[in-house]
């Protein structure tokens, strides 16, 4: 009866992980500070991390957009209004208006 379970998710795939460095990775560090200095504000933002799978080695690249609820820096986790909770270390790309918005006041100032 499990057979067919069985071959199922073995022919499942995943995808590997890739981890952010360099260029990327500092880019990454000062979105995730302007995020903590400013979460109060619940800033709409898009993600696009790797999501491990909870029954194999590898799993998926998801983007998602939402507002943040708060950035745990104990942790290393950025959550979010839906409930979602995702490690800094599977981030690989944040992007939003939000950041345009600061990024120009720290150029005028």
């Amino acid at each position: 009866t499990g057979y067919g379970e069985q071959i199922k998710e073995t022919a499942r795939t995943t995808e590997e992980f890739h981890q952010v460095s360099g260029r990327e990775k500092e880019e990454l560090d000062q979105k995730l500070q302007i995020l903590q200095q400013t979460q109060y504000k619940h800033p709409l933002i898009s993600i696009y991390y790797f999501a491990p799978d909870a029954r194999k080695q590898g799993g998926h690249y998801n983007k998602t957009t939402g507002c943040v609820k708060k950035i745990d820096v104990i942790n290393e986790k950025l959550m979010m209004i839906d409930g979602n909770e995702i490690a800094f270390k599977h981030i690989k790309e944040i992007q939003g208006d939000f950041f345009l918005s600061i990024m120009e006041s720290e150029n005028i100032t």
